[in-house]
């Protein structure tokens, strides 16, 4: 009898665990043009306990003429959900308006890894972190904006589990639009235009030597040339494409659906703010 209570203990406790649900974003690509930022997400959501769904948003306004992009775990679900990656950064602007400023990242990053720390139970932490593992952080988020002088910045946020709780924070500067040096950022899954910038597969030949993934990949990027109809057209090739063919590079299903959403952000913050309505 007292084994028989110790293996339903055991199983409950089993049950108990795998309650947790954990989802988590995939890609998202984030193109400078003449006009701002085209930033462009897939919309699948992986889950270790659901299967996946295509209505994600993964790319989200992060205030006037700002736009955010995240990638990595998403949120944390325990019955109720613990904790929202997108929803907490919408937060902190809604406290503390993006200003441009280079120390808004690293704000943000001390505000969700406070957030995570304080509202994920530690013992949810090494699910996390195996899904880090796989990855480059636990989550990403990035965000994109336009100066006053119309050149295109970004900034991200990376949080890590691993070797941590510890964040780090990347933030342009205005010579990197100037020297045209600025390319398109890419977050979460890179393994297939890895191989269409880096790699040699003749499978995937064909793919490398088309137009549009030469202009924006592999060709030196101007982005004074990009409009931003055709940078949305390219994210949606390239989410699509990804989805597509990201079984042909790796063993699991592909994280990355078909169909993304795209935002566009064309315009300062200050100037964004203080136009009328």
């Amino acid at each position: 009898m007292a084994r028989l209570v110790v293996v339903m203990l055991f199983v409950l406790a089993l049950v108990g665990c795998s309650r947790t649900r954990l989802d988590h974003g995939s890609l998202v690509i984030a193109m400078p043009v003449m006009s701002g930022w085209v930033v462009c997400g897939d919309k699948r959501k992986t889950s270790n306990l659901v299967d996946p769904t295509e209505d994600e948003v993964k790319v989200f306004p992060l205030g006037p003429g700002v736009v955010a992009g995240a990638t990595g775990l998403r949120r944390v679900i325990e019955g109720a959900t613990l904790f929202d990656v997108v929803e907490q950064a919408k937060a902190f602007s809604s406290t503390r308006p993006f200003d441009g400023r280079d120390d808004y990242a690293e704000a943000l990053a001390k505000q969700l890894g406070a957030d995570f720390m304080r509202l994920v139970p530690t013992r949810i932490w090494p699910d996390v972190q195996q899904q880090e593992r796989e990855a480059h952080s636990a989550f990403t988020v990035a965000i994109f904006w336009v100066t006053n002088a119309g050149l295109p910045r970004w900034a991200d946020v990376n949080f890590h589990l691993v070797a941590g709780p510890r964040y780090a924070t990347r933030s342009t500067n205005d010579t990197l639009a100037t020297s045209n040096k600025l390319r398109p950022v890419i977050l979460g899954n890179l393994v297939l235009i890895d191989e269409l910038q880096h790699g040699s597969q003749p499978a995937f030949g064909e793919a490398r030597r088309d137009p549009d993934v030469r202009r924006f990949l592999i060709a030196p990027y101007l982005w004074r040339e990009r409009t931003a109809p055709e940078a949305e057209t390219f994210g949606r090739h390239i989410i699509q494409l990804t989805s597509g063919r990201l079984g042909e590079l790796q063993k699991r299903p592909s994280d990355v659906g078909p169909t993304a959403d795209c935002l566009r952000a064309t315009s300062s913050p200050t100037a964004a703010r203080s136009s009328p309505r």
